[in-house]
């Protein structure tokens, strides 16, 4: 059962976690209210740029690229059954090379100061057109809704060390960083996108780019194409 603007108010206001690994905003069907009380008392414009109250750069000690050296024997085909991880990763088995995403980096790409600690990984970060993209992704299997994701890659922009992250992925410390979420057609995520006008000016707010791509489980993980593009 949805639950009721009163109801997910409340849950944001007592969280004990970072606004972003609310798990109650992945289902929340009634996003506009969600979406209502996090611009007005859980972002803050700072310098010109909105950015969430709570999420805060993490010192990470460690190299932010992973160096995964993916196996081509391990490519999942049983398409439906394949989660969020198992799909980045085919993606990289697939050698997406094209217009989407540029040229993909990496992928579960680290941001905790330790091991562990709960903050997360980026999905996975590419270049396109001298930009490095964060890029959060939802799986074509997922029912979830889209606003957990947008917190999430803006959380991810805030936490990162940037400067660090360019060093460690040999890119010059000027490179500009942007945040993408993914998401596929003809699920939750997109039907929100296209049909919720406050999600969208959440979305040009923060400055997140909306990338709805086309179903694998159609034309194959390495020829995924984006059929529309937000922001």
């Amino acid at each position: 059962m949805a639950k009721l603007k009163d109801d997910i108010i409340e849950i944001i206001k007592n969280r004990c976690v970072h606004l972003y690994q609310l798990k109650e905003l992945t289902r929340y069907q009634h996003s506009n209210d969600a979406i209502d009380y996090i611009v007005e008392n859980e972002i803050e414009l700072v310098d010109g740029k909105y950015l969430i109250k709570d999420a805060k750069r993490i010192e990470r000690e460690g190299d932010y690229n992973p160096r995964h050296m993916p196996n081509k024997d391990k490519m999942r085909s049983d398409n439906f059954m394949v989660s969020e991880k198992w799909l980045v990763k085919n993606m990289f088995l697939g050698n997406i090379q094209q217009s989407a995403f540029g040229k993909l980096v990496e992928y579960e790409i680290p941001l905790n100061a330790k091991q562990d600690d709960g903050t997360g990984d980026i999905d996975f970060v590419s270049i396109k057109n001298g930009k490095l993209w964060l890029v959060e992704i939802k799986n074509y299997t997922s029912g979830e809704g889209i606003l957990k994701a947008i917190l999430e890659v803006q959380s991810y922009y805030q936490i990162v060390n940037r400067e660090k992250m360019l060093a460690d992925f040999n890119l010059p410390l000027d490179t500009e960083i942007k945040k993408v979420v993914a998401v596929f057609d003809d699920t939750t995520a997109s039907r929100q996108i296209k049909n919720k006008k406050k999600m969208q000016e959440l979305l040009k707010m923060l400055e997140v780019k909306v990338l709805i791509l086309e179903r694998p489980e159609k034309i194959g993980f390495d020829r995924i194409k984006v059929k529309s593009e937000i922001n």
